[in-house]
C-alpha cells in the first residue's frame, strides 16, 4: 500500500516522507477534483518554505527546541506571503482548472510523473487506498461511498 512509505521509523521525520506527502497532497487533489460531482473547484497550494513554527511544539504546545525560522541554505519567508498563494486558490478570479497545483500565486507546472496516464493511475490508487483507510479507521465509514468507487 502506498501509505506505507509515509510510516516513519523511530527517530525525527525524514525528507522523504515529506516530499512524498506533498506529492501525495497534488495527486489527491487532481484525483478528488476528477471525481468530485459537485460544482466546486479543488486545488492544492505551496505556501513555500516559510518562518514559522510548524512542526516545533508538541502535542501539549510546548516548544521542542526543533524551531528554526532560519534554515542555512534556504531562504524563508514571512508566513503572511506563504499565505498569499491560499488566499489566491480561494478567492482569484485567475484560478485555472480544478484539480491544479498553486505555487507563488499562479498554476504551477507538474512535474511528469504526476501527469498522464502514469499519474492518474497513481492518483486513482492513491485515492482507492486513502477511501478503504477511511472506512477501516472512520466509525461509521465516509459520506461520499457513493461517488468515491467511481
Amino acid at each position: 500500500p502506498l501509505h506505507t512509505s509515509l510510516q516513519l521509523p523511530e527517530g525525527p521525520a525524514g525528507i522523504f516522507q515529506y516530499t512524498t506527502s506533498k506529492l501525495f497532497n497534488v495527486l489527491f487533489a487532481h484525483e478528488y477534483a476528477r471525481r468530485c460531482p459537485f460544482p466546486i473547484w479543488i486545488c492544492s497550494a505551496n505556501p513555500g518554505l516559510t518562518e514559522s513554527e510548524l512542526g516545533s511544539k508538541d502535542a501539549n504546545g510546548n516548544l521542542t527546541g526543533s524551531h528554526r525560522p532560519h534554515i542555512p541554505g534556504f531562504i524563508t519567508r514571512p508566513t503572511y506571503d506563504g499565505a498569499k498563494t491560499m488566499i489566491f486558490c480561494g478567492s482569484s478570479p485567475r484560478v485555472g482548472v480544478s484539480g491544479g497545483y498553486y505555487s507563488e500565486m499562479h498554476e504551477a507546472r507538474r512535474r511528469s510523473n504526476t501527469q498522464g496516464p502514469v499519474g492518474d493511475a497513481f492518483a486513482n490508487t492513491l485515492w482507492k487506498e486513502t477511501i478503504a483507510l477511511l472506512h477501516e479507521k472512520v466509525p461509521g465509514g465516509v459520506t461520499f461511498e457513493d461517488w468515491a468507487e467511481k
